[in-house]
């Protein structure tokens, strides 16, 4: 009678041939430690390395995989295995760092003398295949045969650049914490910035000791901004010359192609080409999609001989983002061009009082709602007002006494109110 005794199954076979083939090349500086059990969770190993003083200077996890099959790609130069995308969503939420090290147990009878290959599943790579991890079950990841694992393997160097940049982000994150009551919130607004505008790096490598950020003027973005300045202090002739200069420039970015075509608009626009300058508002709004350039090109067509038609007013008010300042602005002006002053003066509400008081004066004024302007305005203290709001606030204040005394009725078309419209932009 034969006895049925425990029989060791392939998987079984595979994770010991594997684990025999790794701890044969490990490293002298690496301490393993083995997850014992079944609740590891994609976690092998714990692996300690020491320094050159023989001290534990950092520590990482370790995945093993082993397989008697191999898949090989790019003419051998990859090797090719399967993860549930489970585990790499729990590897991008670890800490430490996590290395999978693949063994090709096919390449050899006795497992030390098979090969094993080595990738850190780092933030960077689990990024790059994210969309991947979301929609499959499982995702092929690639390990290049030339990474190998043996005991000349140091990566130490590796480990401590990347304990290096943490302490630097925890840096970062201190400072911030002292000027902000939302940190993380303001430390992503800080990345999303330098990646729109890489001259933010340059600003902080600023050595002149000044209390101010000194203006990069040798770079583009740079030359962008005196182009700028010489715009605001009307000298033309000196913006177009700068321009030409940043024209023969090369390597632009699309923010600073946009910028520039941005630019060229507003000085035709200040040299009475509004048709011409639309197509650049335009054009830059195509080179990129940031909200200043949008809203350029939006306004740019109220400088025509008439304001936009009914479809084209409410193309711009699907557009337009009313939790962005400037946005909501232009949309309530588009509502109250349609006539609707609720929805308008309703989206206005998405920001504070006091930076919609002059705007809510222009869509009470382009509504005609004579009665209701003049009960707002009367709730207006002028002393709260900037010079620039003050200037406006007196401007719809006198068309309204103006034209009020002239009919009548105090009630004014839309056309009459188009410059008004282009002062308040």
């Amino acid at each position: 009678m034969k006895i049925i005794l425990p029989e060791e199954g392939q998987s079984q076979e595979i994770g010991k041939r594997a684990g025999r083939a790794f701890i044969a090349k490990l490293p002298d500086n690496w301490i393993e430690k083995d997850q014992d059990g079944d609740t590891d969770f994609g976690i092998d190993y714990l692996i300690q390395l020491k320094n050159e003083d023989s001290c534990v200077a950092a520590s990482f996890y370790l995945q093993l995989k082993g397989t008697t099959t191999p898949v090989f790609v790019d003419n051998r130069k990859e090797i090719s295995h399967q993860f549930d995308s489970s585990t790499l969503n729990l590897y991008r939420e670890s800490e430490p760092a996590v290395m999978v090290a693949i063994v090709d147990l096919s390449a050899a009878d006795k497992p030390r003398d098979c090969p094993v290959y080595y990738r850190w599943l780092d933030e960077d790579f689990l990024d790059s295949i994210a969309e991947r991890r979301e929609k499959n079950d499982q995702v092929n990841i690639r390990v290049q045969v030339a990474n190998v694992l043996d005991e000349s393997l140091d990566v130490l160097p590796y480990y401590r650049e990347r304990l290096e940049t943490r302490e630097s982000l925890i840096s970062l994150r201190r400072v911030v914490e002292k000027y902000s009551d939302n940190p993380i919130s303001d430390i992503e607004a800080l990345a999303a910035s330098v990646k729109e505008k890489p001259v933010i790096l340059e600003l902080s490598r600023d050595d002149s000791g000044a209390p101010w950020i000194t203006n990069p003027k040798d770079l583009v973005a740079g030359k962008l901004s005196q182009i700028s300045e010489a715009i605001s202090a009307n000298k033309i002739a000196v913006a177009e010359s700068l321009l030409r200069k940043v024209q023969s420039e090369t390597n632009l970015s699309d923010h600073e192609k946009a910028e520039l075509l941005s630019l060229q608009g507003t000085i035709l626009t200040l040299k009475g080409a509004d048709e011409e300058a639309i197509k650049y508002f335009d054009e830059a709004y195509q080179t990129h999609s940031e909200s200043r350039y949008k809203i350029n090109f939006y306004e740019s067509t109220f400088r025509k001989g008439e304001i936009p038609d009914k479809d084209t007013l409410e193309k711009y008010i699907d557009n337009l983002d009313a939790e962005i300042y400037k946005e909501c602005v232009l949309k309530a002006k588009c509502l109250a061009i349609l006539g609707q002053q609720n929805e308008a003066l309703n989206c206005l509400d998405n920001h504070a009082s006091d930076k919609t008081t002059i705007t809510k004066l222009l869509i009470l004024t382009l509504s005609g709602n004579t009665e209701e302007f003049d009960n707002f305005a009367s709730t207006i203290n002028v002393d709260d007002l900037t010079d620039r709001q003050k200037f406006l606030y007196y401007s719809f204040i006198g068309r309204r006494y103006f034209l009020q005394w002239s009919n009548g009725t105090g009630h004014i078309n839309k056309r009459q109110y188009q410059s008004t419209i282009e002062v308040s932009l």
